[in-house]
C-alpha cells in the first residue's frame, strides 16, 4: 500500500495548506515539461498528482489514514485466533472492515450529500463557463461594432476635409461662371420656348456643354458646376443636342486651355468626354403634336452612364455662337 505523506514529504497530521504546497512544489520539480523524455519523472509526477488527489479530498483521506492503521496493527507478524473477533479483525485486514448499521447510514448520507455538492458545482461551473463564451462573444462583436462606427467617422471626417479643399478650391471661380464663354461664347436662348433640361452632378466638378447634334454642331450652353450641385439649360432652342464634359478636380485659374484661348482648367484627374445617349430633342409644337416634350433630364455620372472619351481638340473644334 502507498503510503501518501510519504509521497509528498509531509507529517499525517499536516494541514490542507502544508499539503498543497507540497504538492505544488513536488509538481514544479517534477512536471513532464521540464524532464523531457524521463520515464522516472513522469512515474514520479503520476504518483505526486495521485497523492494530492486523495489527501485534499476530506473523505478518501479518511479512507487512507484506515487503511494506514489497519497496516501497521495487522503486521505479517501478527497471530489471530478462532474467535468472532478475530474473524472480524481479519475481514477488516483483508479490506472488508465493518461498520455499525448507524454508521452506515450515516455514511450513505454523507456520501449522497458530497455528490449533490458536486454536482451543484459542476453545473455552476457549466453555467459560468456559458456565460462566459457568451460575455466573449458579445465583446468581439461590440469591439466589431466600434471599429466600424471608427471607420464610418474617419470617413466622414475625411469627406469633410475633401469639401473644405474643395470648398477653398471653388473660390477661383463661381458656380455656372463658365471660362469657356472665350470660345462658345455667352449661350444661345429662345424666350419663347419652355425646353429646358435637368443637369445632376454628383461626381465632379465639370464644365458642361450642350452642342447641337446637327450641322453646323454649334456649342450654344456651357455652364461650370460644382460637384453635387444641380442646375436646369432652360430656353433651350428647338432641335437635337447632345452634351459634353470637361471634369476634373482642383480648379487652376492660371493654366490654359483651347490654345491660350481659356483661362483656366483642372489640375487633377482631368479628362474630356461625350455622354453616349440619345440626343435631347426639342421640335415645334404641330396641329398633330400640339403638345411635344418640353423637358428632359440627365444623371451626369461617369460610373452609372456610358461616355465617349474626346481629346481636347474634338472638344473645342466648333466655333462658338454668334
Amino acid at each position: 500500500m502507498k503510503n501518501y505523506y510519504s509521497i509528498l514529504g509531509v507529517d499525517e497530521l499536516a494541514g490542507d495548506e502544508e499539503i498543497k504546497r507540497a504538492y505544488r512544489s513536488l509538481a514544479k520539480r517534477w512536471h513532464p515539461d521540464k524532464n523531457h523524455g524521463n520515464p522516472v519523472a513522469e512515474e514520479r509526477f503520476k504518483e505526486i498528482a495521485e497523492a494530492y488527489a486523495v489527501l485534499s479530498d476530506p473523505m478518501l483521506r479518511r479512507q487512507h489514514d484506515l487503511k494506514l492503521q489497519r497496516k501497521r496493527v495487522y503486521s505479517a507478524d501478527f497471530v489471530f485466533y478462532d474467535s468472532p473477533k478475530n474473524d472480524q479483525k481479519e475481514n477488516r485486514r483483508r479490506g472488508k472492515p465493518e461498520y455499525s448499521e448507524g454508521f452506515l447510514r450515516w455514511r450513505s448520507v454523507k456520501l449522497r450529500a458530497d455528490q449533490r455538492r458536486r454536482r451543484v458545482i459542476l453545473v455552476g461551473m457549466i453555467i459560468a463557463f456559458i456565460a462566459w463564451i457568451a460575455g466573449a462573444q458579445w465583446l468581439e462583436k461590440y469591439n466589431e461594432e466600434q471599429s466600424r462606427l471608427s471607420s464610418l467617422e474617419i470617413e466622414r471626417r475625411l469627406r469633410e476635409i475633401a469639401q473644405e479643399r474643395l470648398r477653398m478650391e471653388k473660390k477661383e471661380i463661381d458656380n455656372l461662371d463658365s471660362p469657356f464663354y472665350a470660345v462658345f461664347g455667352d449661350g444661345d436662348y429662345d424666350w419663347l420656348t419652355t425646353n429646358h433640361i435637368e443637369v445632376n452632378v454628383p461626381h465632379a466638378d465639370a464644365v458642361i456643354c450642350l452642342q447641337q447634334a446637327d450641322e453646323p454642331y454649334m456649342t450654344i450652353r456651357n455652364e461650370f458646376i460644382f460637384a453635387g450641385n444641380s442646375f436646369t439649360l432652360t430656353n433651350i432652342p428647338y432641335g437635337r443636342y447632345f452634351i459634353k464634359v470637361y471634369e476634373g478636380a482642383g480648379w487652376n485659374s492660371k493654366r490654359k486651355l483651347a490654345g491660350g484661348k481659356v483661362n483656366g482648367a483642372f489640375d487633377r484627374q482631368a479628362r474630356f468626354y461625350r455622354v453616349d445617349r440619345k440626343p435631347f430633342v426639342f421640335i415645334e409644337p404641330t396641329e398633330e403634336n400640339p403638345y411635344p416634350n418640353t423637358v428632359d433630364s440627365l444623371d451626369l455620372n461617369p460610373k452609372t452612364m456610358k461616355i465617349v472619351p474626346m481629346t481636347e481638340a474634338e472638344f473645342f473644334k466648333y466655333p462658338k455662337v454668334e
